[in-house]
């Protein structure tokens, strides 16, 4: 089989120019190029990619920003990539994976970008196409495209469903502060208290904290808010966090749903049938998602005009970790 070491030693040039030409990394002259591709398509080495990708200066990659200090995506980010997957499959496009988006730009040349997390200190990038999956921060939100949950609404939506059966204090473990998915779910908390005045209850809300596993953060904050405050209704940020609520009222001898109600923002685990009892939730649709910013994205690329807000409704799945 055919190598890189062949292409360039038939078209007289060395192994980097080689890969330069095919990655269009750096600018290498026209007749170069010409020798390079020739000998490329003589001993088949990977011609029809890089003809193609050359003769419409596209490269068929999309990349997917994390800005993960692991460089690894979450559950929910995941599922979101299938769904971006399922449309790059049908659609030709190859998917790159980036978890440092500047580094990587650098050296894989992209046609469009999905940019994940956003936060509210990002910055508008204005060299690729791209979309947010998120709501941007308001600096750039009147020049964005993105996709997004009706964050807000269905925070609203949740509190609505709770008031009347929160006896004393409602506390609220969000995502953390920096995020913008954080700032929206605060706010339809909010409003929902504030729309709701008849309901004379207590309520808390604290942020996610980096550092510690979901899990261990959800344990420890409940453990040192339950000494001074009579909580009796739990929204988590995600099913990791409740794993350590249910391990609190284990510890602690609570009853769920009876002393303790609980319901998660989201479902990375796909196992809230395994919590006893099984754990309520919000459906985020994430590969619904994935499929809907993607196909918006290439979109983008082919310069055909798409929505600049695109929103997702969740969905709120109802189990025994609530009292009624």
């Amino acid at each position: 089989m055919a190598n890189i070491n062949d292409v360039a030693k038939l078209a007289g040039v060395s192994k980097s120019t080689v890969s330069h030409v095919f990655n269009n990394t750096k600018y290498t002259s026209e007749e170069v190029t010409q020798r390079v591709l020739e000998a490329a398509e003589k001993i088949n080495y990977k011609s029809n990619y890089y003809a193609k990708t050359l003769a419409t200066n596209k490269s068929q990659v999309i990349g997917i920003q994390l800005d993960s200090p692991t460089g690894s995506m979450n559950m929910f980010q995941q599922k979101v990539t299938n769904g971006i997957l399922k449309v790059c499959s049908d659609e030709g496009y190859y998917l790159l994976l980036m978890p440092n988006t500047a580094k990587e730009k650098e050296y894989f040349p992209i046609d469009g970008l999905i940019q994940m997390n956003p936060t509210l200190t990002d910055l508008e990038i204005v060299d690729t196409p791209h979309i947010w999956l998120g709501r941007p921060n308001y600096f750039i939100i009147e020049t964005s495209y993105f996709v997004d949950n009706d964050n807000e609404k269905v925070m609203e939506r949740l509190m609505d469903l709770l008031l009347p059966n929160i006896k004393e204090c409602v506390l609220f473990m969000n995502a953390p502060e920096d995020m913008t998915v954080s700032r929206d779910r605060e706010q339809g908390f909010s409003k929902a208290i504030i729309n709701n005045k008849e309901f004379d209850i207590q309520t808390l809300h604290v942020n996610y904290q980096r550092g510690l596993s979901p899990a261990t953060f959800a344990y420890e904050t409940l453990s040192e808010l339950w000494k001074e405050n009579n909580i009796d209704t739990i929204i988590v940020d995600n099913d990791f966090m409740a794993q350590g609520v249910y391990k609190f009222a284990m510890d602690n001898q609570l009853s769920i749903p009876e002393e303790l109600s609980i319901i998660a923002v989201s479902e990375s685990l796909e196992s809230s049938e395994f919590f006893t009892p099984p754990l309520s939730y919000v459906d985020l649709k994430e590969e619904e998602l994935g499929e809907k910013i993607a196909a918006n994205l290439i979109k983008k690329i082919n310069n055909q005009d798409i929505s600049k807000r695109e929103i997702v409704k969740s969905e709120i799945k109802i189990k025994g970790s609530l009292r009624e």
